[in-house]
């Protein structure tokens, strides 16, 4: 398999990130929509000209992570899967998943509309507008029990893409999240950052 994209997508991360956990081989592809001849290779293969892209052993793409992330978890099975198959223990876990994706929406979000357009033209009420919601996903994130980890005992894609989320954030949008603010998630993506399986897939400076 081949993932596109590079790790400054924290989407094409989480992904990445899992699949190494675990342990499914893949290739990596860093191409960026922001290159005008890698946008055009991207293009080929995913007409929103977005990333990620993984293209499976048999040619066909997946483009969205969510999708990625659902096949590698069949593709490794229930006793692996960082999603659980069934029951409250499933729906806690995308509910978190979605707080976290989330938060990279409108950090995402933020992020372009202070760095894609020129100064005079940044609509800070749209960009205060998305900050405020990036801060209501962090607390309750934050409110949520860890013990140690979202769902208890078992490191799952909540905890993955909250980490990840932590990351971008520090780099990207850092008045967001200032040091001290939410120790527990800030505990949380320090021991994930530590784990050889995001060690390999680092963030890329903006």
């Amino acid at each position: 398999m081949k993932l596109i994209g590079r790790n400054l997508s924290p989407y094409t991360r989480r992904v990445a990130i899992a699949m190494n956990i675990l342990g499914v081989p893949h290739e990596r592809v860093y191409l960026s929509p922001w290159q005008e001849q890698q946008a055009k290779d991207i293009g080929a293969a995913n007409p929103l000209k977005r990333v990620p892209i993984l293209v499976l052993d048999d040619g066909e793409t997946l483009i969205e992570s969510g999708a990625m992330l659902d096949y590698v978890m069949e593709r490794v099975g229930p006793g692996k899967a960082l999603i659980p198959p069934a029951g409250k223990e499933r729906r806690d876990c995308l509910k978190i998943t979605a707080i976290g994706t989330g938060i990279l929406d409108k950090g995402v979000a933020a992020f372009y509309e202070r760095t894609k357009r020129p100064a005079e033209k940044v609509h800070q009420a749209w960009h205060d507008h998305l900050a405020s919601q990036v801060i209501g996903g962090l607390a309750a994130l934050e409110a949520l029990p860890m013990t140690p980890w979202f769902l208890g005992s078992t490191m799952t894609m909540a905890d993955v893409t909250a980490a990840v989320a932590v990351t971008f954030l520090s780099k990207t949008n850092p008045a967001l999240i200032p040091p001290g603010k939410y120790p527990k998630l800030e505990a949380l993506a320090a021991k994930c950052e530590a784990m050889p399986a995001f060690q390999s897939s680092p963030l890329e400076t903006p």
